[in-house]
C-alpha cells in the first residue's frame, strides 16, 4: 500500500479540530444538521455516539468530498461557535497549517532538518555564516533539490 502525497490532509491532522468541534457542538443532531447544510451527506454516525464519534464520521466524508466539502463544513461549524470555541477552532485550524507545511516541506526539502541543526550548533561566525547560507539557499529555491 503506497502512502498518500504529503500535502493530502488526512483524518488524523484534523484530530485537535475535531476534539474542538466536538466540545463547542456537543448536540446530537448538530453533527448532522450542519453536514447536510455543507452538502454533505455520505456518512453514518454510530447510535448512541459521543460527540467525537458523532463528528468524526462528517469530517472523514467531508475529507473524501469535492475539495469544497470540508471549507464549507468549517466554514458552517465555525458560524455555529460561540466566541471562545471558535479562538480554540481558529488556533486548532493553526495548528493544522502549520503541521501540513512542515510535512510538505520536509518530504520536499529533507536537507532543511540537517541545516537548521548545522547553523544552531555552529560555533564560529563562518560555521554560522556558511550554514545560515545555505539553508538561505534552499529555503528560497523554487525547485527540489537535484541529487545525484
Amino acid at each position: 500500500m503506497t502512502s498518500p502525497p504529503p500535502e493530502k490532509l488526512l483524518l488524523p491532522d484534523l484530530s485537535q479540530v475535531v476534539d474542538v468541534v466536538a466540545q463547542g457542538l456537543s448536540g446530537e443532531s448538530e453533527p448532522t444538521s450542519i453536514a447536510k447544510r455543507s452538502g454533505i451527506f455520505d456518512f453514518s454516525i454510530p447510535s448512541s455516539a459521543r460527540p467525537r464519534e458523532r463528528w468524526t464520521p462528517v469530517f472523514d466524508a467531508a475529507l473524501e468530498g469535492s475539495p469544497e466539502a470540508l471549507a464549507m463544513l468549517l466554514k458552517n461549524i465555525r458560524d455555529s461557535l460561540g466566541e471562545s470555541p471558535r479562538a480554540e477552532l481558529d488556533k486548532a485550524l493553526k495548528r493544522v497549517r502549520e503541521s501540513c507545511v512542515s510535512r510538505v516541506t520536509r518530504t520536499e526539502h529533507p536537507e532543511l532538518n540537517d541545516q537548521a541543526d548545522d547553523l544552531m550548533t555552529a560555533s564560529s561566525v563562518e560555521e554560522m555564516k556558511e550554514a545560515a547560507k545555505k539553508l538561505r539557499s534552499t529555503a528560497l529555491s523554487p525547485d527540489p533539490p537535484v541529487t545525484d
